[in-house]
């Protein structure tokens, strides 16, 4: 610019520049992408997020703006924290050049993050009563489903390895093996695999195996040898059962305890006959009988004979005789 007098005398110029001017928008980041899958369920809030660098032609890049705050220019990635729970989360991306344009926005989600424990199951049932002597070794066992207000119940660990095991289901078959200590616990995971406070029912006692049965029977008279004594004292070594223990011993066919496990004898009246016989068969707390072992037969005969009839002689009676 120069000053012009009324004389037309020109001053001497005085200059400003060079004035940079940029009106258009940098080229976009590409390649926006993330270290977890979108619309898939996570515990973990924090996504790593990468990029292709935009560019500038006249300006040059200024930087970034993003979900997470302000970024260098040079910036190719970086961590970012959805804070909440819930299905809506976005990462977005926005190139700034020097001249303050911007670029499109690039926006990768939804991104579901559920990071709180569902709550535990209820009210957990079983077929079979805990801390009782069983010899059916398969429970059924029943429980109120576990919640979960984000991401929902997936299912559970019923095998205590940290594993989910079963589905979203209210009710599951287990066999248990021999033991006096079982316990069935259940622990919920939700959709995005928090796991949520397990819930317990136990111990189960299960013996399947049948108690030894007596040894040493005695008895105060013989087998088979005909007697006019009905009373029979019978004696033996108890029974042994090394699981759920001896409960007692069924003496009359009824697969129920007679006796209690602390008998070593009994005694018995018979009647009249030549087929009597004791049968002695132990049983265990859980239920199982062994095959039992017979003894006898024991007869007895408490009647006395007929007399004899039609005695008679070759001699004749209250008459005096020399033979």
């Amino acid at each position: 610019i120069r000053a012009i007098d009324n004389a037309d005398n020109l001053g001497d110029a005085a200059t400003l520049g060079n004035f940079w001017v940029d009106i258009t928008a940098p080229t976009p980041a590409g390649n926006l992408a993330g270290d977890q899958s979108t619309s898939v369920w996570s515990n973990n809030p924090t996504v790593n997020f990468s990029w292709t660098p935009a560019s500038d032609m006249l300006s040059g890049l200024d930087g970034y703006e993003s979900s997470a705050g302000p970024l260098a220019a040079a910036a190719t990635g970086t961590p970012h924290t959805f804070m909440g729970d819930g299905a809506s989360h976005s990462f977005d991306l926005t190139a700034l050049d020097a001249a303050g344009n911007q670029s499109s926005t690039e926006t990768i989600g939804p991104f579901w993050i559920d990071n709180t424990p569902p709550e535990s199951a209820s009210d957990l049932t079983s077929d079979q009563a805990p801390n009782v002597w069983t010899n059916d070794p398969d429970f059924l066992f029943t429980w109120t489903a576990a919640t979960d207000a984000t991401s929902g119940i997936a299912g559970y660990d019923s095998t205590g390895d940290g594993l989910m095991d079963l589905g979203d289901v209210t009710t599951t078959l287990r066999s248990y093996a021999d033991s006096d200590g079982d316990t069935f616990a259940l622990t919920p995971f939700d959709f995005a695999g928090n796991m949520g406070p397990p819930i317990a029912l136990g111990e189960f006692m299960v013996d399947t195996v049948l108690p030894n049965g007596i040894t040493d029977f005695t008895s105060s008279q013989n087998a088979d040898e005909w007697t006019n004594d009905e009373n029979f004292s019978f004696g033996w070594s108890s029974a042994t059962d090394d699981r759920s223990g001896l409960a007692g011993y069924d003496i009359t066919g009824d697969e129920e305890a007679d006796l209690p496990a602390t008998s070593n004898g009994r005694n018995v009246p018979f009647p009249e006959g030549d087929a009597n016989e004791f049968t002695i068969a132990a049983l265990d707390n859980a239920g199982n009988i062994e095959p039992g072992q017979t003894f006898g037969p024991y007869k007895v005969d408490l009647t006395n004979p007929d007399a004899a009839t039609g005695l008679s002689a070759d001699l004749a009676i209250e008459t005096w005789s020399n033979n």
